[in-house]
């Protein structure tokens, strides 16, 4: 369990998340250009209950992400821990993961760069990501909680993540 008292040294070290992966970037790029909403409206196509998607109105569309929570930098290493996203009149997430948490100390990460998809099916979800490479060879996409009508803060929440990162990996 994450000790907030030791992680949060002040609240710039804590971040509101999403976490992706290639793999599910890839079934978004596959899911997402196919829909069409008359089609699902008649029940003739559906996503697949597992795929992470907001309901909106009660239309579903797939999302980038399959993880919402708060990521705690400290200096030995970083913390993630999901959480219950906040419920919205006629808006409402399906299928995320909602227990997901993780602690990576810097000693484990080989590598942290930025990477947006240079063949994205539609360049309005092409939102860029921190990429975290392991030792171990596992990869995980961390992005700022791009809120709508706040991308410029995202992308500079982006970077202060991406920089108090890449500051502590030796």
């Amino acid at each position: 369990m994450i000790n907030k008292i030791e992680t949060i040294m002040n609240n710039n070290d804590c971040y509101k998340v999403w976490i992706s992966s290639f793999e599910h970037l890839e079934q978004f790029k596959e899911i997402a250009p196919t829909l069409k909403w008359w089609k699902q409206l008649l029940n003739i196509q559906r996503i697949e209950k597992s795929f992470p998607k907001v309901l909106i109105g009660g239309r579903p569309s797939p999302i980038l992400f399959y993880s919402i929570g708060e990521l705690f930098i400290t200096d030995s290493r970083i913390k993630y821990k999901s959480e219950e996203p906040e419920k919205r009149r006629n808006f409402k997430y399906e299928s995320l993961d909602t227990e997901l948490i993780f602690e990576i100390d810097y000693d484990e990460i080989s590598r942290v760069s930025f990477y947006k998809d240079n063949q994205p099916f539609n360049e309005k979800f092409n939102y860029p990501w921190i990429k975290i490479d392991l030792i171990k060879g596992n990869e995980i996409l961390i992005s700022n909680n791009l809120e709508s009508g706040k991308i410029e803060e995202g992308l500079k929440a982006n970077n202060e993540i991406f920089n108090k990162i890449d500051k502590n990996i030796a």
